[in-house]
């Protein structure tokens, strides 16, 4: 029996002139999920990115909102790959 745990949590603060906005981005062994808050108490769940892929390390631009995330597949080894 093999047994493997991917997890990454990445938490990135984009200020704004309107708003500070904090994202949390969880990668875990079944995709990437992404969450955002204006006040720290209330989380939004925003869409996953690259459900099924391991996720073991994520990054955010926020000027440009794209997500760059280090996953890892079995059949095609690892790789970045930007959403």
């Amino acid at each position: 029996m093999q047994t493997y745990a991917a997890a990454s949590i990445t938490i990135y603060v984009a200020a704004r002139k309107e708003r500070e906005k904090m994202h949390l981005l969880v990668g875990t062994a079944k995709g990437l999920f992404r969450y955002q808050t204006s006040n720290r108490k209330d989380w939004t769940a925003l869409e996953p990115v690259l459900l099924g892929a391991e996720v073991y390390a994520s990054a955010f631009d926020p000027d440009i909102g794209t997500v760059y995330a280090g996953v890892n597949s079995e059949f095609y080894g690892p790789s970045i790959r930007p959403r």
